[in-house]
């Protein structure tokens, strides 16, 4: 209940205070003991349907985020950029629309050029994930374990976003290149 109680509480105090841009980035932080993320299926903005578990076997960026919240909305073109950037590799992004879409969220969609999969909670149904503030994201691994998270927006052009995703990707890599040396050798 803690996502559900939570977002709506903070979706309350922003749009009666006005607080929707006050929030502090943190960065990425490790997520002490990895715990296995929820999975969920929701709809994407496009019409199709997607699930967490499809995703397995990718490092998967799972942001929430809201219309109406400016961070969010400015965290958006970094993340398409890291995105194209890392297209072709293990690596995925998925957008969840906390509450329903509005035409305001397609116009910020296409403004941005967005191109990852934004998937819409409308009835904030994913009561289990840790959400006490927009924008927030948790990066998983290949497994579906939460190892990264982030309360507040994330610049993903900065050097140290970027190193910690090439170090995975590139570290992933390396595995299963030593692995199938390794296999073929024997």
């Amino acid at each position: 209940m803690k996502y559900r109680l939570g977002l709506k509480a903070l979706m309350i105090v922003f749009v009666l205070t006005g607080l929707a841009g006050v929030c502090a980035a943190t960065g990425l932080t490790a997520v002490p003991g990895q715990p296995q993320a929820d999975d969920f299926s929701l709809p994407a903005a496009d019409g199709s349907r997607h699930a967490l578990a499809d995703y397995r076997g990718d490092y998967v960026l799972v942001n929430f985020w809201a219309g109406w919240c400016s961070p969010c909305i400015k965290e958006l073109p970094s993340m398409q950029r890291v995105y194209t950037a890392m297209k072709g590799r293990d690596f995925e992004i998925l957008a969840i629309h906390v509450g329903p879409e509005t035409a305001d969220t397609q116009v910020l969609l296409e403004r941005f050029a967005i191109s990852f999969p934004v998937l819409v909670d409308a009835e904030l149904a994913l009561d289990n994930w840790d959400v006490n503030g927009l924008p927030t994201s948790f990066l998983l691994d290949p497994e579906g374990r939460v190892i990264y998270r982030a309360t507040g927006p994330i610049d993903w052009d900065e050097p140290a976003q970027r190193e910690l995703l090439e170090q995975l990707l590139d570290g992933r890599s390396r595995a299963a290149n030593n692995s199938s040396v390794s296999a073929t050798t024997l």
